[in-house]
């Protein structure tokens, strides 16, 4: 390794006569020039993540913790008796730079200069709570992809601008911060287009937004935690139509893949209600009470009636229904009431058809057995109200 060289992505350094720091990376190059006694003085911070592990970056075989302690190793083994090395519970992600930049300055006893504020964010600075609420910078305004910027303030917030989004701060003291943080800041979510705001219930959300138009807003609730919603898929379609926090409510999961689908879980707090909202490519996106008898029943069968088609919906009676196809077009609906519970009936089949035509609920009111075959060869089919079709 070079003297004062540095590892992989968002790396921070800093040199003088006193030491220089290592964030996050390195490797062991030999040395360009053997070091001298005033080099071998200089104090060396080493700051290495214990989670900084292969899959962490790329190439997706490279650990630059296992690397950093190489490199730190051979320094030790140059000469650099002032070397010293830290490894703080986080991933390649997870480096609190400002923090560790303001730590080492201060042990060299470096006396340092404020740092500039122009532009948008010095524009966002002031006008939104200045020092009271960021504190003061402890960074420049910095680089980021897609031709965006950054700038670190005392009070563990970010005050971030890419055109487009406008300048907004993300606060790293919060559970939404920290998922803008842990997932890998713009490189994942974007960039913020709104500052965090409060929403129902006593939760709270923020929006950002990427280059390339994906859209997320991380909500969280002292229910849920933070977790992210995509908005342009369509389960985020789904969330916003249904009337967002006030409707599903805050996500109590990210989105993911669900037998060749995908799921997502919502918790309305103001109703103590669990909602998961399931899609697949032939059936689109409804919710299902994840809590409730209909979704049960599903489970227990093994969802092999496929995915819902439309959401569960209440019926006459106080009953609920819900319907499924799955993937060779077979639909199933499932129907609840009190009385009878849930059961399962083919919906494309004639005795649900005689059913409808004949006053549906109202009329023979809720099944009180799954539609089945019985020991007659035939079909059978028995309601509420007494009446037995087959």
């Amino acid at each position: 390794m070079k003297p004062f060289e540095l590892g992989a992505d968002r790396q921070t350094s800093w040199r003088n006569a006193g030491g220089s720091i290592m964030v996050g990376g390195g490797n062991t190059n030999v040395m360009q020039t053997a070091p001298n006694d005033t080099a071998k003085r200089m104090s060396y911070q080493w700051y290495l993540g214990q989670y900084d592990v292969v899959g962490n970056t790329n190439p997706p075989d490279w650990s630059t913790l296992r690397e950093g302690t190489r490199g730190y190793n051979m320094y030790l083994e140059a000469g650099y008796w002032n070397s010293h090395r830290e490894t703080p519970p986080v991933n390649h992600y997870q480096y609190d730079f400002p923090s560790i930049l303001t730590q080492s300055l201060d042990r060299a006893g470096v006396k340092r200069p404020g740092f500039a504020l122009k532009g948008a964010i010095r524009e966002k600075y002031f006008a939104s709570g200045a020092e009271g609420k960021y504190g003061n910078p402890t960074t420049n305004e910095f680089p980021l992809v897609d031709n965006g910027a950054g700038q670190a303030f005392a009070n563990n917030y970010t005050i971030y601008w890419r055109e487009g989004t406008g300048a907004h701060p993300v606060w790293f003291s919060g559970a939404i911060g920290n998922l803008y943080k842990v997932n890998g800041y713009e490189n994942k979510f974007g960039y913020p287009t709104t500052d965090e705001t409060s929403a129902a219930n006593g939760g709270a959300y923020q929006s950002f937004k990427r280059a390339d138009g994906r859209a997320y807003t991380l909500g969280w609730h002292q229910s849920t935690g933070a977790n992210p919603i995509f908005e342009n898929g369509a389960i985020g379609v789904k969330f916003n139509a249904q009337g967002r926090f006030n409707g599903p409510g805050y996500p109590a999961s990210g989105e993911g893949s669900f037998r060749g689908g995908a799921r997502q879980f919502f918790y309305q707090p103001a109703k103590d209600l669990r909602t998961a909202v399931y899609w697949s490519e032939g059936t689109g996106a409804h919710s299902l009470n994840d809590r409730g008898a209909i979704s049960a029943l599903w489970v227990a069968n093994g969802y092999k009636h496929g995915f819902p088609i439309a959401d569960k919906t209440a019926t006459t009676r106080g009953g609920a229904s819900a319907f499924f196809r799955d993937t060779n077009g077979a639909e199933t609906g499932y129907f609840w009431s009190e009385g009878t519970g849930t059961h399962a009936v083919n919906s494309k089949g004639a005795l649900y058809w005689y059913w409808k035509q004949h006053g549906f609920i109202d009329g023979m009111g809720f099944p009180t057995h799954d539609e089945r075959v019985e020991s007659d060869g035939k079909v059978h089919l028995r309601f509420s109200d007494g009446t037995h079709l087959t």
